[in-house]
């Protein structure tokens, strides 16, 4: 089964991570709204809405937090 998964890539430490995912076309149209601040496409998608940054806890040894960015999704799996 494919999955389409949303890319973060932190600021500070240069690691890119899995956000929340989802299928093809809905994460398309979703990413698309996303860059353009489509409200009502997001009710059609029960809220779903990816950030475009979020918190990254890049080392919990350490301490070191930074700021991932939004930058695209990737398919994963098979038909």
């Amino acid at each position: 089964m494919k999955e389409a998964v949303f890319q973060y890539k932190c600021r500070l430490c240069g690691k890119v991570y899995d956000g929340c995912c989802c299928g093809e076309e809905i994460a398309f149209n979703i990413l698309i709204g996303t860059l353009l601040d489509f409200k009502e496409l997001f009710k059609r998608y029960n809220g779903m809405k990816p950030h475009m940054v979020e918190h990254h806890c890049c080392n919990e040894k350490t301490g070191k937090h930074g700021v991932g960015d939004l930058i695209g999704f990737i398919i994963r799996g098979t038909d």
